[in-house]
């Protein structure tokens, strides 16, 4: 074995450039010329494959490694048959170096290759090319672990390790990061599934630091498509993604119980959609920036359901149906989630009012028709009639039961009303002709009043619990004329009466 220091070659090539002449010439007098042409600074150029084609003959040069005039490559190692053999290193004028094995001067075996900026090979080579198993140590601080062929990295499987620490274990296409692989983030997070034009596309899982995971579909390295996430929080989102955020139509469960289906516009509620809450209650509408905002509708935990218009998830003041559970039915205005102003209301039991509303209450004036058919119009205080009315009173004739003949007859009030009875000032119209006018007390006639009967009997006086009671005045159709003291609706006590006999 001996050591030989000789000028193997002169070039002018220059790495990271997008083009370059390299000229060499070997210990024959061959002058070898190549154009190379590079897009990529971080690819390892195939700067030692050389064609005979790309030969011609010329006269012997031979430099001395202690010759400085010149650029050349400098070469310390093994030879054998005159020729780089076994283990040794070579400089190039262009400050590549390469340390390994050699085979009939060409690198061949296992070698480390060094480029001068500063990107480095170690691994298998062939025939003086990259070729076989190897790492590749770039300058920007990524490494690559696989296999190579021509001096490139063949497609297949591969591992790349980047400056950030972002691992990946997977299938490469020309470089880039094509098919089924791995990616360990160097923030924890895991991705499993599809690549292409090395970014996440197609199907994949990743796995959050945080706990979450994503299993869906991908884009340009985003969410994009179809997918469920498994949020740390425990929540689970099922449907389409855009752009790495919620777009379109999908569905989430909180952990607490909470679920919403419907539209999703940059990953928030927003849209036609329905949320379920933990606590029973149910909303169906409009959403804008995961709140309430539009005409919806909410069923409340005690049953009630308001449909109405909201706002930054409130109920805004205005129109709105309140169906109760009870079966009550209004419809009217809002304030502050209250009845106020006009409105409409259709009561379980059959009665109906219509009118004004006040603090969520009937109150004020409007009519009420109640089941039985009596129609009262006129005032409410606190939900019952107070203050002056008109009432039309049902009375059920019993004699009336068959034929066409309606067995309804009706009384007609008008005058004073409190805690929705007659008490005060007023006038009943009888059925029957008679007609009542005076004071009333729990819708008996009850203090001083005047009652005209139907037969034509006049009756000015005292009344209580809707009988004569006390000192009265009876003028009688047949002309008679009693004033005295009543009791339960007869003449009893002191009294003058003028008759008028036979």
């Amino acid at each position: 074995k001996r050591i030989k220091q000789r000028t193997l070659s002169k070039n002018n090539y220059t790495m990271g450039s997008p083009v370059a002449v390299m000229t060499p010439s070997n210990t024959q007098g061959d002058v070898i010329t190549r154009t190379y042409q590079s897009n990529q600074s971080s690819a390892l150029p195939n700067i030692f494959s050389i064609k005979p084609t790309e030969i011609t003959r010329t006269h012997v040069v031979d430099f001395l490694l202690n010759d400085e005039s010149s650029p050349s490559d400098k070469y310390i190692g093994d030879w054998n048959n005159d020729k780089r053999n076994g283990v040794g290193t070579c400089e190039y004028a262009n400050n590549n170096r390469y340390q390994g094995d050699w085979v009939d001067n060409m690198r061949h075996g296992k070698g480390n290759f060094f480029l001068a900026n500063g990107d480095r090979y170690q691994g298998d080579w062939s025939m003086d090319e990259i070729s076989g198993y190897g790492f590749a140590y770039y300058a920007n601080g990524d490494i690559f672990e696989g296999k190579w062929a021509h001096n490139r990295r063949i497609d297949g499987f591969g591992k790349m390790t980047y400056s950030n620490k972002d691992r990946y274990e997977g299938n490469f296409v020309s470089d880039l990061r094509n098919g089924e692989g791995k990616q360990y983030y160097h923030n924890g997070d895991i991705y499993e599934g599809q690549w292409s034009n090395d970014q996440r596309n197609g199907q994949g899982i990743c796995t959050y630091v945080d706990g979450g995971q994503y299993d869906g579909e991908w884009q340009d390295d985003k969410r994009h498509g179809r997918g469920n996430m498994k949020g740390a929080d425990g929540s689970l989102y099922k449907g389409e993604w855009k752009f790495d955020q919620k777009n379109g139509q999908g569905e989430i469960t909180h952990q607490n119980g909470d679920h919403y289906q419907g539209s999703w516009r940059n990953d928030m509620k927003s849209g036609q959609g329905t949320q379920t809450y933990h606590n029973g209650e149910i909303y169906t509408g409009q959403w804008l920036i995961n709140r309430r905002h539009g005409k919806g509708s909410h069923i409340y935990a005690n049953g009630d359901k308001i449909t109405c218009h909201w706002k930054a998830d409130k109920r805004e003041d205005g129109p709105g149906v309140m169906e109760y559970a009870n079966g009550d039915v209004y419809e009217g205005e809002w304030v502050d989630c209250k009845r106020q102003g006009t409105g409409k209301q259709r009561f379980q039991n059959g009665d109906y009012y219509e009118g004004q509303f006040d603090e969520d209450m009937v109150q004020g004036e409007g009519e009420m028709r109640y089941k039985n058919g009596d129609i009262y119009k006129g005032l409410f205080l606190k939900n019952v009639r107070c203050g002056y009315g008109e009432c039309k009173i049902v009375v059920y004739d019993k004699n009336k039961k068959e034929g066409n003949e309606s067995p309804v007859l009706y009384n007609y009030y008008r005058g004073e009303w409190l805690n929705d009875e007659i008490i005060g000032q007023g006038v009943m119209e009888y059925y029957d002709g008679g007609v009542y006018e005076g004071e009333w007390q729990h819708n008996l006639r009850e203090g001083h009043g005047v009652m005209k009967y139907p037969n034509g009997d006049v009756y000015e006086g005292n009344w209580l619990k809707d009988l004569r009671v006390g000192h009265g005045c009876c003028v009688y159709s047949t002309g008679e004329v009693y004033d005295g003291w009543w009791r339960n609706d007869i003449r009893d006590g002191q009294g003058t009466g003028l008759y008028f006999g036979e």
